[in-house]
């Protein structure tokens, strides 16, 4: 067992500088242009597909193929800061979501033109090390030693070189800077085209050792925000302590508990350590970091029915209503909530169970599913609240319990049927005076999801022409200003996010039973995703605004006839030219044109 527990530190500590490599460009590009650029992920995939093409296809040496895939990502890079990024600096949201588009555009096109097929390199370093009785791939401690030395060096240049000195001058104070003659603009493209040639080393260095598939890029961002953030962003060898912690935690945890929920113990990790040091454990100047998230993928509200009107207008009901109770959290009180999500979905899933499994009525089951998620809503935001978790690191938190509840539905077999999801094959009921009436077919769901949508809309209007809604108004421009005035935030606060959160939960009761079947993606970080999407597309400053998005978004992948793979490019880069160009949304630049006229 000693051994076992030995081998599995050593190869935690491998995994780990795997994730300090890239934590280290998110920390890198974070401090000097404000930015968390989930877009490493998109080019650590393409260091990782460039690295087998030059290899095994072209038949450059191995070095030599690395060397090339770093330039070819760095140039990436440095297209993407030049056309994209720049634009961006300084505005966290925007950026994130302008990085997460880049992911979907990326893995979209990689998807089209390689498929899901996995490449594998032909092996590298064959062999291994034994060391008492602990066996380790050379190929693993070589790729460790190299990403060691990077971080170390990058460590050197910082602390030693008068770049080095300018990026932390910048990152400490950019106006002084300014003043002191530092070209602030090139620095930060030099930081950004680095933090791309580290992604782009990382996956070069990885496809040696693992498979290659075009979500890699996605699963190991991921990993890496979760290092840097439980280091402390700012702290360049904490973002490789922060990897080494995670990897650590996984594999340890894997051992003593069940494999199946390794992705969850750096999750609860993370956020103890939030709880305890919201700076993280190597905090440097307090600086803040929104955490944890994921790519795009297609839109999910159509992805296993047929296109016809009728469906369409369905899905999209359900997509608005859910739009909607978000921006109550979101757009009207300033919380990035990503428990969204997990809130519909949990509620799928109790409703789902009770009727499936217990034979209830389905009208009696959604009382216990929308209790359950507002007792959920209220033990989260309890604690985020309480702790004063703000913005951004609020958003980690709902994220990190958010994606438990997601591997828990995955890997409760028993009960939840796990990655298979359950079908459903019952069908609500309405009593009438002539008899029981099936809801069953287009047109009856036409109808009950309108009736959701109007209900929705009308609960969260009530809410914003109350003194509630008054109240949540303040404390999004002030919080602070907003106690001084005798508002008591905390319970504000707690008191829109679940109502949000039910609100979701109502949606979610209804859509299994339409789509026929439950599933753990219902509890995705990619489902929040899109619904942000949906809210930023139709603007967050009025409620008709996320209907307008999520119609929209929900009914163009089908209007317009593309493969599954360009669909999900053309979402991302809709959500880009939104972010870019149309940042008040569709019917904030309609409002604005009519009263410009």
């Amino acid at each position: 067992m000693t051994q076992l527990v030995i081998g599995q530190l050593l190869n935690g500590v491998i995994v780990g500088t795997l994730y300090g490599i890239i934590a280290l460009g998110v920390t890198l590009t974070f401090g000097l242009t404000g930015v968390v650029n989930f877009a490493l992920g998109a080019f650590m995939m393409l260091g990782a597909y460039a690295t087998w093409y030059l290899y095994d296809v072209v038949g450059f040496p191995y070095p030599v193929a690395v060397i090339g895939a770093v330039v070819v990502v760095s140039i990436f890079g440095y297209v993407s800061d030049l056309a994209l990024f720049r634009f961006t600096r300084g505005n966290l949201v925007n950026g994130l979501l302008v990085s997460i588009g880049m992911i979907s555009v990326f893995e979209a096109l990689v998807l089209a033109a390689f498929t899901t097929t996995p490449k594998d390199l032909t092996y590298v370093l064959p062999g291994a090390l034994k060391v008492a009785g602990i066996v380790l791939p050379k190929i693993k401690v070589a790729v460790a030693a190299v990403f060691l030395a990077v971080i170390l060096g990058t460590y050197l240049a910082l602390t030693r070189t008068w770049l080095g000195r300018a990026a932390f001058a910048y990152a400490q104070n950019p106006e002084a800077a300014a003043l002191m003659g530092i070209r602030t603009g090139r620095l930060q493209t030099i930081v950004v085209v680095y933090s791309t040639a580290l992604a782009g080393l990382g996956g070069g260095l990885y496809a040696s050792m693992y498979s290659i598939e075009p979500t890699i890029g996605s699963a190991y961002v991921l990993k890496a925000v979760e290092a840097a953030i439980l280091a402390g962003v700012g702290s360049v060898l904490g973002a490789l302590g922060g990897g080494i912690i995670l990897g650590i935690s996984e594999n340890i945890g894997s051992v003593f508990f069940s494999s199946a929920f390794r992705d969850a113990y750096g999750l609860v990790f993370l956020i103890l350590i939030l709880l305890v040091r919201p700076g993280g454990l190597f905090e440097v100047g307090g600086q803040a970091v929104l955490g944890r998230q994921i790519c795009l993928a297609t839109p999910w509200l159509t992805e296993r029915h047929g296109y016809d009107p009728t469906s369409i207008a369905i899905y999209g009901f359900m997509a608005a209503s859910l739009a909607v109770s978000f921006n109550l959290i979101f757009g009207f009180t300033g919380q990035l909530s990503m428990f969204h999500a997990a809130s519909f979905g949990v509620s799928a899933y109790v409703v789902t169970i009770l009727v499936t499994t217990f034979g209830w009525n389905f009208w009696l089951a959604i009382a216990p599913a929308l209790a359950i998620v507002v007792i959920l809503s209220l033990i989260v935001g309890t604690i985020c609240f309480r702790f004063k978790l703000k913005e951004f690191y609020f958003a980690v938190v709902t994220l990190a319990f958010s994606e438990v509840l997601r591997l828990i539905t995955l890997n409760w077999n028993s009960v939840t049927n796990g990655s298979l999801g359950i079908t459903i094959v019952d069908t609500p009921k309405i009593w009438t005076p002539s008899g029981t009436f099936a809801i069953a077919g287009g047109v009856a769901w036409y109808y009950l999801t309108l009736a959701l949508l109007v209900v929705v809309y009308g609960v969260c209007s009530r809410v914003l022409k109350s003194w509630i809604g008054r109240c949540l108004a303040a404390i999004r421009l002030n919080d602070q200003l907003g106690e001084t005035l005798g508002i008591d935030v905390f319970k504000y606060k707690l008191l829109g996010f679940a109502i949000g959160s039910g609100l979701a939960g109502l949606v979610g009761a209804f859509y299994g039973f339409y789509a026929g079947f439950v599933e753990p993606h219902f509890l995705s970080i990619s489902l929040g995703l899109d619904i942000i999407a949906m809210v930023l597309l139709g603007g967050v400053n009025s409620l008709i605004g996320p209907v307008v998005g999520a119609l929209v978004l929900t009914a163009l992948p089908h209007v317009i006839e593309l493969s599954a793979e360009l669909r999900i490019a053309l979402y991302g880069s809709i959500l880009i030219f939104v972010i870019l160009v149309m940042p008040k949304g569709i019917v904030g630049l309609l409002t604005s044109r009519k009263h410009a006229a």
